[in-house]
């Protein structure tokens, strides 16, 4: 989380379990579904889960639609999808209703999560932070709401902006709405592109 002196604009930054949960069933599934998101990165090991059905893809597309579309209820689902399927305790009961989930897709689903979780937990995203790290990088976002500020001429406008961060492969991003990123950790890591991306969406919004 980035903050600007007082009562002026908040940067925040997540990796997004429901997201990567969907991209590896894609990958692990062979999926051809949504060609413009890149795969994973490191390759995802693939499965036999639900491979046999024709109409997992459709499921799978309008799936990843509706996570995009309504992200409170994305996490809100996959937050339930987990506790139900770790059995730590019972769900809530309308959670299946949180998204179109097709029968072959759950059936990946319920195959794939703990396959996913494992691979999640030796690839989950590591802000750039610490003292070896050049203060220009780490707070890179406040360095550039400042250079926005002096380009205006004036302070920023409060806003709030959220950025979603999926391990895939390449420089990618794409907006979610006016104050929703969802970008690659590459095109992060890479600050030179990092600022091009942010620079006329926070301009935007101050």
């Amino acid at each position: 989380m980035h903050r600007g002196t007082g009562p002026s604009w908040q940067m925040s930054l997540s990796d997004p379990d429901d997201l990567v949960l969907a991209l590896y069933v894609r990958d692990a599934c062979g999926l051809a579904a949504r060609p413009d998101v890149p795969r994973l990165a490191p390759p995802v090991p693939s499965s036999r889960a639900a491979a046999d059905s024709a109409n997992l893809g459709e499921q799978w597309s309008a799936w990843w639609s509706a996570l995009l579309e309504n992200r409170p209820q994305g996490r809100a689902w996959y937050g339930a999808f987990v506790t139900e399927q770790l059995g730590s305790q019972p769900p809530p009961s309308d959670h299946a209703d949180l998204l179109p989930i097709g029968p072959d897709l759950m059936e990946a689903l319920v195959s794939l999560l703990r396959p996913a979780m494992r691979w999640r937990a030796t690839n989950r995203y590591r802000p750039r932070r610490g003292p070896e790290v050049p203060r220009e990088v780490a707070l890179l976002e406040t360095y550039l709401v400042k250079d926005i500020e002096r380009d205006i001429g004036r302070r920023a406008h409060p806003f709030a902006y959220r950025l979603e961060v999926v391990p895939v492969r390449g420089r990618w991003f794409v907006d979610l709405s006016p104050t929703d990123l969802l970008a690659s950790e590459e095109l992060v890591a890479d600050s030179d592109s990092y600022r091009d991306v942010l620079r006329p969406r926070l301009t935007a919004l101050a």
